[in-house]
């Protein structure tokens, strides 16, 4: 329900979300917070923080984004220091989760211009991916 980008209700301080042991909120949250304006951690249950979010993470700093996760294990917690993300080009691993690349094709209606995201090697459960573009598609999105 927003209409657009989610921004921070104060810019000027860090949210910190926790998200328990939700990775398939994790994921999508973090690219849609990136859309907007504000800064942001991430977070869950010590579990969550062994669940790999860093291809996400790359795909979403390769389209401008400010975000981080923690670099020796490629895991939560994500920290946003969001102002929107820029058309362009993402390459991201298909191998580790679908849901990477549904976050970053449901992010991209966001950016003002073009985005193109290619994955670099296989992609496993392709029809996930399929239906985020179908429902995509549904609310008019090409």
């Amino acid at each position: 329900g927003q209409g657009g980008p989610i921004d921070s209700p104060t810019p000027e301080e860090t949210l910190e979300l926790f998200l328990g042991n939700a990775g398939t909120a994790m994921r999508p949250l973090a690219a849609a917070l990136c859309m907007g304006k504000g800064k942001f951690v991430l977070d869950g249950v010590p579990r969550m923080r062994e669940r790999p979010i860093a291809d996400l993470i790359d795909g979403l700093q390769q389209l401008g984004a400010k975000v981080t996760c923690v670099e020796e294990t490629g895991c939560p917690p994500v920290t946003i220091d969001a102002d929107g993300l820029k058309s362009g080009s993402a390459s991201i691993s298909g191998k580790m989760s679908s849901q990477f690349l549904s976050s970053l094709l449901m992010a991209s209606p966001a950016v003002d211009g073009e985005v193109k995201i290619s994955i670099k090697d296989e992609l496993i459960s392709a029809p996930y991916v399929s239906l985020t573009i179908g429902l995509m598609k549904k609310f008019g999105v090409n």
